[in-house]
């Protein structure tokens, strides 16, 4: 659900550039029409990607804390990076669901 909040406050902040583009001379050349601004923009994306999913993998060893000894946790800490990126996948997609322990 956090994802949703953030595309949501990224559109309403690129909303507000569009429209006050035309009212601020030195805005009206802030996006260009060019490989290099396409590339930069979607290395910005991949490296904001990357963030969240490192705060979920911090997350997930932070709440491992005292509980290392249980067979269940280490299994899961032992390969951490394909549980968390499993974790991000089906709460983006709206299908994750509690499992008993």
């Amino acid at each position: 659900m956090e994802w949703v909040k953030s595309a949501g406050g990224i559109l309403l902040l690129l909303g507000g550039i569009y429209f006050l583009k035309p009212l601020l001379p030195f805005m009206r050349h802030l996006a260009v029409p060019e490989t290099w601004f396409l590339l930069a923009s979607l290395g910005l994306i991949a490296a904001g990607l990357a963030l969240d999913l490192a705060a979920v993998l911090r997350a997930a060893r932070v709440t491992a804390r005292g509980k290392r000894r249980s067979r269940d946790v280490a299994a899961f800490l032992l390969d951490a990076e394909r549980h968390v990126l499993a974790l991000v996948r089906e709460l983006c997609a709206g299908t994750w669901q509690p499992r008993a322990p």
